[in-house]
């Protein structure tokens, strides 16, 4: 049973050493290593290029593209039939690769589900972990869904799903991805143990970028009307977001015209950001980050409803086709 890695990159010269040299030394070795840089603007190309001239099995591909393409790609140019996919901010554990394709023997399975733990460098990475991943107080390990930072897929079954859907403006793919694999009942094993360490966003813009860009792909595909939404990627509930927010401009509004409403509004904003630290007091352990979590809320909130919004009003049209239940 052969195996090639797809990896996909953007920008990630901080982090693409990490990753290539993780993934050489796997207590399975790969049998061919395929890199997909999608137009990075910092060194990550050339540090891929001085690894290829290394590795006989790593071939790295580069042209701009945004990331279900990069991976259609990468899966397209693939040698061997089954494919192990991981993303440029992410590191494998030595393990990774010979747990994730053992479920692979069974000509049933058709996707092997791994797992990545968040790697938090700093204070506000430590705060946003629990608003864009999937912590462990969270994770059931019996139903989670696939995400292209650590999973196996049978080639044979990503061509009978055509792929990952190219035509999203933001992200969503996985989700979308998932919706079909959930469809056509394709058999997924889950190997919690066969993790890899993904890096969470150090800075505030970072966190509104990934959330904006979650929370508009899953509106985009529609998922968020489907199974999949409590599989998203963003632990975001999305119309509680629309409404606690509704509700707080609308006390807001009311309380210029009595006293009564502005002691309501008081009371909710008091909820809000101590409710946010009372929620998070398990996932975020220490001092520091727990008091930037509220900041953190704040910024998740109306990135969830701006991606929303934008996702909503600016469907993939190709995809209302795939989203439609078999008949």
């Amino acid at each position: 049973m052969k195996v090639t890695v797809v990896a996909t990159v953007l920008n990630n010269g901080d982090t693409v050493h990490a990753l290539v040299d993780s993934l050489f030394r796997q207590s399975r070795a790969p049998d061919e290593v395929v890199v997909v840089d999608g137009g990075s603007k910092d060194n990550t190309l050339a540090v891929l290029l001085d690894y290829q001239v290394r590795h006989d099995n790593l071939k790295v591909l580069s042209k701009k593209l945004n990331k279900a393409q990069g991976r259609n790609y990468g899966i397209e140019e693939a040698t061997h039939p089954i494919i192990a996919q991981i993303d440029g901010s992410c590191i494998a554990h030595k393990h990774w690769l010979k747990r994730l394709v053992r479920p692979m023997r069974d000509r049933e399975v058709g996707v092997s589900a791994g797992l990545y733990k968040i790697v938090a460098e700093n204070a506000i990475a430590r705060a946003v972990s629990p608003f864009i991943g999937i912590t462990p107080k969270i994770l059931d390990p019996r139903v989670y869904m696939p995400t292209g930072r650590s999973m196996a897929i049978r080639k044979k079954v990503w061509r009978e799903l055509h792929g990952y859907s190219e035509d999203l403006q933001w992200s969503g793919e996985d989700n979308l991805f998932n919706y079909k694999l959930l469809k056509k009942q394709i058999q997924i094993a889950r190997v919690p143990e066969a993790f890899v360490y993904w890096h969470a966003p150090k800075s505030f813009r970072e966190c509104i970028k990934k959330i904006f860009a979650y929370t508009a792909g899953i509106a985009q595909t529609g998922t968020w009307r489907h199974p999949c939404e409590s599989l998203a990627t963003v632990n975001i509930n999305i119309p509680s977001v629309y409404l606690r927010w509704f509700l707080g401009v609308f006390f807001f509004i009311l309380s210029f015209y009595s006293l009564i409403f502005l002691y309501i509004t008081t009371l909710g904003v008091t909820l809000y950001f101590f409710g946010s630290l009372y929620s998070r007091r398990e996932e975020v352990d220490d001092q520091a980050s727990l008091m930037l979590v509220p900041v953190i809320q704040v910024l998740a909130d109306l990135s969830t409803m701006a991606g929303f919004a934008s996702g909503f009003v600016m469907p993939a049209r190709r995809h209302k086709r795939l989203l439609k239940p078999a008949i």
